[in-house]
């Protein structure tokens, strides 16, 4: 499975937090929506898109994935494409 496009629907560089959201298609036929870049202390990094729900009467959340790759070498490539879409974009 291949990277066939990688869309940004919301851009903001900075220097920490959520810098963009990008819908990504895999062989033009699947798209996910809201992969986050991140900018955190070890520099950037992607985030797929999850849900939170609560875990304690405290109120703080767990965030579970939506989607996610299985096999750690395709999210490799994943957020390669997605981070180098992202550097060329801003640029």
């Amino acid at each position: 499975m291949k990277v066939t496009s990688v869309m940004f629907n919301m851009l903001s560089p900075q220097d920490s937090g959520l810098c963009a959201r990008a819908s990504v298609t895999f062989d033009n036929c699947l798209v996910i929506h809201n992969i986050c870049v991140l900018n955190g202390k070890d520099g950037l990094c992607i985030v797929y898109p999850n849900r939170g729900f609560k875990v304690d009467e405290s109120g703080r959340k767990k965030y579970m994935d939506i989607a996610h790759p299985i096999d750690n070498s395709f999210s490799k490539i994943v957020e390669q494409e997605v981070l180098t879409a992202y550097n060329e974009t801003i640029q």
